[in-house]
């Protein structure tokens, strides 16, 4: 893992913990898409939104999630158990960040 990787993971946590976001969807399908369910999880924010916004290259109005998975060395199946088994929780990103660090992060 490169140095640039190790300091990416390091500042998403950190992002994750900062309050700077409000947790939106909890429930995503099974290809990982939020489902929406009301206005108030459509104005939060789930974990592979926070790591597009802030890792992710803009190109003609979309992000790419590609760009953002290599930033941090994450897989297409790191992403997914982040979606689905640690964000589609009631946790707080406070909670999620450290169970990012320690099973996805950590497993690697």
């Amino acid at each position: 893992m490169t140095d640039t990787i190790q300091s990416n993971r390091k500042k998403y946590l950190e992002i994750l913990r900062s309050g700077k976001y409000t947790k939106g969807t909890i429930k995503s399908d099974e290809r990982g898409n939020p489902i929406i369910e009301s206005e108030e999880d459509d104005k939060g924010y789930c974990t592979c939104a926070i790591l597009l916004d802030n890792f992710g290259e803009e190109k003609n109005g979309r992000y790419n999630i590609k760009k953002s998975m290599k930033a941090l060395g994450l897989t297409t199946k790191d992403c997914a158990y982040m979606q689905q088994k640690i964000n589609d929780t009631s946790d707080d990103f406070n909670t999620i960040a450290d169970r990012i660090e320690k099973e996805v992060f950590k497993q690697q």
